[in-house]
């Protein structure tokens, strides 16, 4: 069995390795082997054609079967929520200032249940989300009817949130200083 799961690792890793170097190079923010916070990838061909992402406290894993291709939307929302979930939860008294509009998304039909009751994950999927906008390369027309899906599911900060990051000096500032400001000049 060994051989099947080296020739599966193999094949992902560019792949894999490609996802996560974009995305921490476009986000200036590299995870660091001293942060206790981890995101693990697992190979696994026996499990199939399904992907499965869980995180438990700051343990983030994702469960990949091999197959033909990577998911890369999904490894790349994962890994985005790896680096972005700490945000809300350091600067509560700043995201504070949203609520009411949280209020009012969580009465959307097609928002997710369990973020009906979590700010701090709302704030951090559309935060995602919103990254997630710039990263897949969209056309405008792809991003605006995006945006418009994202507005109807309940998402409604993705449109903020991206228009604010997509600012001239938001994309020359590396994330970590960025979001320590952000926040301050989006409230």
């Amino acid at each position: 069995m060994q051989p099947a799961y080296n020739h599966e690792i193999e094949r992902m890793h560019e792949a894999v390795s490609q996802i996560v170097f974009v995305t921490g190079g476009y986000l200036r923010d590299m995870a660091q082997l001293s942060d206790p916070r981890s995101f693990t990838i697992i190979v696994e061909p026996l499990v199939g054609r399904i992907t499965n992402v869980r995180n438990f406290g700051d343990h983030y894993a994702i469960v990949l079967s091999g197959g033909d291709d990577v998911p890369v939307d999904v490894v790349r929302h994962a890994y985005l929520h790896f680096l972005l979930d700490p945000l809300p939860l350091r600067y509560p008294h700043v995201i504070a200032v949203k609520r009411p509009l949280f209020q009012k998304a969580a009465a959307a039909p097609r928002l997710a249940p369990d973020l009906k009751d979590d700010y701090p994950s709302y704030f951090a999927e559309c935060t995602v989300r919103a990254v997630e906008l710039k990263l897949k390369r969209m056309s405008p027309g792809e991003r605006d009817a995006a945006l418009e899906r994202d507005d109807a599911d309940g998402y409604v900060l993705v449109r903020p949130l991206s228009m604010l990051y997509q600012s001239s000096k938001a994309q020359i500032l590396p994330w970590t200083y960025f979001s320590r400001t952000w926040f301050a000049l989006w409230m």
